[in-house]
């Protein structure tokens, strides 16, 4: 069984007051119901533009492993995990040609880049490897490897070194994000 929320607002200031009580709710609706609630929330110009990125954000909350509140806003900015520590926000649009040419030729998704563009700034890493990137946007570690390897074939990642987990096995290699 599944619960889906849905709401849409034309400001913001409404929801900033109210966070932590919606986050509450979300929790506690999951463990009562022993289900999986997802919350989408979108804001707009008008109230149409901002129903469209509620059903945005309620898609792309479905499909987290577990209940959560994402937000869009009228921006086009996405924020998972709102108000809470792990918060990540990214935008899923980019006007960059060379950008959108490069994550066109690795078979990449804006979206994707720019979560891990925002992953890397909020953790504050200066190099990161496949296994971080998985741990962190709850993927498999050959999802990350491939992505990786996409974008560095297309120069917007760059080997920089190997850190070395045990006395055994291969070492696993450190990446950094090309500016």
């Amino acid at each position: 069984m599944e619960t889906d929320a849905i709401k849409y607002l034309v400001h913001e200031r409404p929801l900033k007051r109210e966070i932590g009580s919606l986050r509450s709710t979300v929790q506690q609706l999951a463990l009562e119901m022993d289900v999986s609630v997802a919350v989408g929330i979108g804001f707009g110009e008008t109230a149409a533009s901002a129903e469209i990125n509620a059903r945005k954000a309620i898609r792309h909350s479905k499909k987290k492993e577990i209940s959560g509140i994402v937000v869009i806003q009228e921006d086009g900015v996405m924020i998972e995990s709102v108000g809470q520590e792990e918060q990540l926000a990214y935008t899923f649009r980019s006007n960059d040609k060379e950008l959108l040419d490069k994550l066109n030729q690795a078979n990449i998704s804006v979206k994707t880049y720019k979560k891990i563009e925002a992953l890397i700034d909020r953790m504050g890493w200066d190099g990161f490897t496949s296994s971080d990137l998985a741990s962190h946007l709850s993927m498999t570690v050959r999802n990350a490897q491939r992505i990786i390897s996409g974008l560095s074939e297309s120069g917007l990642v760059e080997y920089k070194g190997e850190e070395l987990q045990s006395p055994r096995g291969r070492p696993r290699k450190i990446y950094m994000l090309k500016k």
